[in-house]
């Protein structure tokens, strides 16, 4: 489906361009449609970044705001730094501001307690990697942060806690990933549904 997602915003921007606002609206529908088909939160922050951008660059200014920090929220669970840092320029444009956190610095992020909860399972590196689409540099800098803010040094030691329900859950997610597991056990990975504002609406 993600080639047909490029497609969709292909058409998108080429309907915009033509000043065809109904077609790139539905073009952009499309897109949200299809990234949500499957469970890839870096490709659905670039469909809403997108979307933003567009509102944005129609000087919607309080209408881009949402999409564009859903696309920011999404990138950052799952370590897109560079999206994240594009969407929080876009943002700035569009006079919205980031949503504020009060969090323990120790706590792990969301994009860390992916990564964590997969290790936690036994997956490897690569793995992980493929599994949520990072790259490899990325996971191994998130798993250095669990290790230090869980005061350990191996997966080993990582997937122990696991099997005891001792892995914390993200800064604001409330119960521990070993009570989230499913029944299954393998533990349970949320991953937001995030549509902008107007598609909210149909």
């Amino acid at each position: 489906r993600t080639p047909r997602v490029v497609v969709a915003l292909a058409e998108a921007a080429a309907f915009d361009r033509m000043d065809d606002r109904t077609a790139a609206e539905a073009a952009f529908e499309r897109a949200r449609a299809l990234s949500h088909e499957i469970p890839a939160p870096l490709l659905q922050a670039r469909v809403v970044l997108r979307y933003g951008i567009y509102l944005r660059r129609r000087s919607e200014l309080v209408e881009a705001r949402k999409p564009l920090r859903d696309a920011l929220e999404l990138a950052e669970s799952v370590g897109a730094y560079s999206i994240v840092a594009r969407a929080a320029k876009e943002l700035a444009a569009a006079g919205g501001r980031r949503r504020r956190r009060h969090e323990d610095p120790d706590a792990l992020t969301i994009a860390e307690a992916r990564v964590a909860s997969l290790a936690g399972e036994g997956l490897r590196g690569q793995e992980i990697k493929d599994r949520l689409s990072l790259s490899i540099n990325t996971v191994e800098t998130h798993l250095q942060h669990v290790y230090r803010k869980l005061g350990i040094t191996s997966q080993r030691e990582l997937m122990r806690l696991a099997m005891q329900g001792k892995l914390p859950a993200a800064a604001g997610q409330g119960r521990s990933a070993g009570e989230r597991q499913t029944a299954g056990g393998r533990a349970a990975v949320t991953v937001q549904s995030t549509r902008p504002t107007r598609w909210e609406s149909r």
